[in-house]
Formats: C-alpha cells, structure tokens, sequence
C-alpha cells in the first residue's frame, strides 16, 4: 500500500495515520534548502530573515545545523584565502622595490582562530544535524550557541575581507609620488 495514496479521513487504523504524519515531518525536514539559499543573499540580514521564517515553521532545529555547516565551510574558505594572501606579502618584506607591507599580527591572529571556528563549527554542524534527525527537537541551548557561532563567523570573515583588499590595495599602489611636469 502506498503511503501517498492514503486518505487522512478514510485512515482505518492508527498505523496509517502514524505513517501519514511520519511522511509529513520528512517533507518538513527537507524544505530546508530554500532557506539556505535565502540565507546566503545578503548576509547577516538575510540570515536572520531566513531563521525566522525556520523558526514559524518550526524548522529551526533542522535548519540551523545545515546554516552552520555551510557558514563554515564558507569561513573555511575566507580563512585559508587570507593566510594565502598573508604568505605572499611576507616574502616580499625584504625587496624595498615592491614597497610590501607585512601583515598584522592581529590578523594572522584572527585568520587562526577563524580557521579553528570553520572546523568547530563543521563537526558540531553535521553533529548536530545528525542529533536533531534523531529527536525532535534541540535544546535552546544548542540553537543559541548555533547562531551565536554562525554571527561570529560572518563578522569575522567581512572583517577579515575588508583588510586583505586594504592590504591588496597598499601592495599595489604606487609608493612614488608621479613626477611634476616643469613647466
């Protein structure tokens, strides 16, 4: 018998409805990709739009994981694009013609501990995600250390981006003053 062709009001016994609303929550649970991609179009303000939605159709427990898994690997990306950018720079110290500017070490800093956050937030994604399939529902506690881990990795990653263009920008601009024309 197939569980489609099983009318709600013509269910028979408890087997069918239990089958019926157990079919139901995996469609739920797999809606959760068109508020990823809702997430992604301006974030933080989309996120936050896109967690709201989740969260009135009662899908926050199952859609945070997934923003999480995704923002890290994301942050992933930014993190190891900015000690990429930080190796370069460093090597050219030393030729005073290129006029290169070594990084901060604040930034080497933060470049770290974004890398360390992507893999955290990575495991505790797809643990989390895991456990939410298993239960219902995940403590509040998780959800806010969730979101507060997701925020953390956005504003690193704008801050991270905003001062690898400085940086691209103070190697490639021209040191010398152009020329005064005698007139």
């Amino acid at each position: 018998m197939d569980i489609n062709s099983i009318d709600p009001a013509a269910a028979s016994n408890l087997d069918e409805l239990d089958k019926l609303v157990l079919n139901n929550q995996q469609k739920k649970k797999a809606s959760v990709g068109s508020y990823l991609f809702l997430s992604f179009l301006l974030p933080p303000l989309t996120l936050y739009l896109a967690l709201y939605l989740a969260f009135k159709k009662n899908l926050l427990s199952a859609a945070l994981p997934v923003f999480c898994i995704a923002y890290s690997l994301g942050n992933l990306l930014v993190g190891l694009g900015q000690i990429f950018t930080i190796a370069v720079p460093r090597q050219l110290v030393g030729i005073a013609q290129f006029g290169a500017v070594a990084p901060n070490a604040l930034v080497v800093i933060l470049s770290n501990i974004t890398l360390v956050l992507a893999a955290l937030g990575t495991i505790l994604g797809f643990y989390f995600r895991f456990k939410s399939k298993k239960v219902e529902r995940l403590e509040k506690w998780t959800l806010w250390f969730l979101f507060i881990l997701i925020n953390l990795e956005i504003f690193l990653a704008i801050y991270l981006v905003t001062v690898e263009f400085s940086w691209l920008y103070n190697i490639t601009a021209p040191s010398v003053a152009p020329p005064e024309l005698g007139f």
